[in-house]
């Protein structure tokens, strides 16, 4: 697991999170693992959904379905080396 350690975090903002941790019977260490962490899913998760937005997008112009070229390309490389 990595470490992090955060400066010049203006005081407010540990109070306020101190504050959340304590409301929940949690630690700030595990208050701020859950906050970062979640905020990574989040940016994943949005990541997700436009991936599959344009991957829907490509097989309503395609036709509905993707073309599995793979095999395609693997037999053009191999031509291609001899």
């Amino acid at each position: 697991m990595a470490e992090v350690k955060v400066r010049q975090l203006p005081e407010w903002v540990l109070e306020a999170h101190k504050h959340q941790a304590r409301n929940m019977g949690i630690s700030l260490e595990q208050h701020l693992r859950t906050v970062i962490t979640e905020s990574a899913r989040a940016d994943r998760l949005s990541f997700l959904q436009i991936a599959k937005a344009c991957r829907e997008n490509l097989k309503g112009e395609l036709g509905g379905t993707l073309p599995d070229r793979t095999a395609d390309l693997i037999r053009e490389m191999r031509d291609e080396r001899g």
